[in-house]
């Protein structure tokens, strides 16, 4: 299958933002390039950077979406333009470009930025053609993404996993919704859970989430299913985890308290600022307290607990 490959100099807006303008039009992947957040991230958490990926990055931010070749270039050159000045009237269209890709050019693209990432001190996340370069232990998670979302390397992945060593223990039964490449899931695994629900509404992915459970040891009783949110869903476990869009999470709130033990935990990332307040509320009114939030840049991300007459005072 071809591709169509738009490309966007951010000018203004943050790439964050135009990332999700892109995924809302039905884009199949992004990838996001930007020089100052590869430089920025410490080396216990980031990247293992090297001079031959800093060369592949321009001066100013990029951010690259992927659409169906039979799709009208023009149209789609109108829908981003129309979404990007909404957030800044002064964007211009100048800064957007579509190239047709074949099938084998999107995969190479995507490898040339792809590179592995070390989290945490106990947890890196390695691309499956680089696994020959770097050894293999109990703490290494080996991905081959495709098109589905999380490659580890963004902020929202990292801090739905930060909150997740927080909290699962040996033995949880764990729901990840939204599951898309499954990175939350083999996490969980990696952490001692003794099974892993994963869920996705995009139905196009779930074989690229088996495919990456399938890359890793240990990975039995994890499986995958094509489900919208929780509907349908009714069981009593430890942990659900959760990094999609606001909009998504708000309906799914109520669904994850009936779905968790009590003082089960709720992680809940892919929170942009503008939008952490309404889902603090939202939580708390029904019945869960908050021991801990985490911010990397604009993004947030939530640990929310079952039944406020478990709250304590250093919680929300």
């Amino acid at each position: 299958m071809d591709w169509l490959e738009i490309i966007i100099h951010c000018q203004n807006i943050p790439s964050d933002l135009v990332s999700d303008c892109l995924m809302a039009l039905g884009s199949n992947g992004v990838a996001i390039q930007d020089i100052e957040d590869y430089l920025k991230l410490p080396s216990a958490f980031g990247v293992f950077k090297t001079d031959d990926v800093l060369e592949k990055y321009g001066d100013s931010p990029i951010v690259k979406g992927y659409f169906s070749a039979e799709m009208d270039q023009s149209a789609l050159k109108e829908a981003v333009a129309e979404k990007l000045q909404v957030l800044d009237p002064a964007w211009s269209s100048q800064g957007l470009s579509i190239n047709r890709l074949e099938d084998q050019s999107w995969a190479s693209n995507w490898q040339d930025y792809y590179q592995p990432i070390q989290v945490n001190h106990w947890l890196s996340i390695i691309p499956v053609w680089e696994k020959g370069s770097h050894q293999s232990d109990t703490h290494a998670i080996y991905l081959d993404p495709g098109m589905a979302f999380g490659t580890g390397d963004h902020p929202t992945t990292q801090l739905a996993i930060h909150l997740m060593g927080l909290v699962l223990k040996k033995g949880d039964r764990v729901i990840d919704v939204g599951t898309g490449s499954g990175i939350l899931a083999i996490t969980a695994k990696r952490l001692g859970a003794q099974s892993v629900a994963a869920y996705d509404y995009d139905e196009s992915i779930i074989e690229t989430a088996k495919a990456n459970i399938n890359l890793n040891a240990g990975m039995d009783q994890v499986t995958v299913q094509s489900n919208d949110k929780l509907n349908g869903i009714h069981d009593q476990v430890d942990v659900i985890t959760a990094n999609i869009l606001a909009d998504i999470l708000l309906p799914l709130i109520p669904q994850a308290y009936d779905n968790l033990k009590d003082n089960g935990s709720f992680i809940l990332s892919g929170i942009y600022y503008t939008e952490v307040d309404k889902l603090k509320e939202a939580l708390i009114t029904n019945d869960f307290y908050l021991p801990w939030l985490m911010r990397a840049g604009d993004w947030f991300g939530i640990l929310a607990k079952k039944g406020r007459e478990h709250k304590d005072k250093n919680s929300l």
